[in-house]
């Protein structure tokens, strides 16, 4: 299960965040999710309730936002949207030349005390 290690490194996140600006708690974390990141919401959830015990963010409140995929087909130069790695381009049936959204897991907003 790879979410624990994801939100360990969200806990990271906050902690460094924590000393470099003195908060006290961590109320609410906002994450994306990407469609591609191969990250499952519910072990998400699960896994940061888990991870923030005894730490500032204990109890906080989890947000995830999922971002769909999308790609870019260089061979007719249009963005399409990608709900798989292998998908190929709709227009032309061309391999996606690159990935352009939907592929990562990211910390967009922390509210603190």
């Amino acid at each position: 299960m790879h979410e624990l290690s994801l939100m360990e490194g969200v806990l990271e996140i906050l902690l460094e965040s924590q000393k470099a600006h003195g908060f006290q708690r961590v109320t609410r974390v906002v994450l994306e999710v990407g469609e591609l990141s191969g990250a499952l919401p519910e072990a998400l959830e699960f896994c940061f309730s888990a991870v923030m015990e005894g730490s500032p963010a204990e109890g906080a409140e989890l947000e995830l936002n999922l971002v769909e995929g999308s790609a870019w087909c260089g061979d007719c130069l249009q963005d399409f949207p990608l709900q798989s790695r292998i998908d190929l381009c709709p227009k032309c049936g061309a391999p996606p030349s690159r990935i352009t959204g939907g592929n990562d897991l990211q910390v967009r907003a922390i509210e603190v005390e």
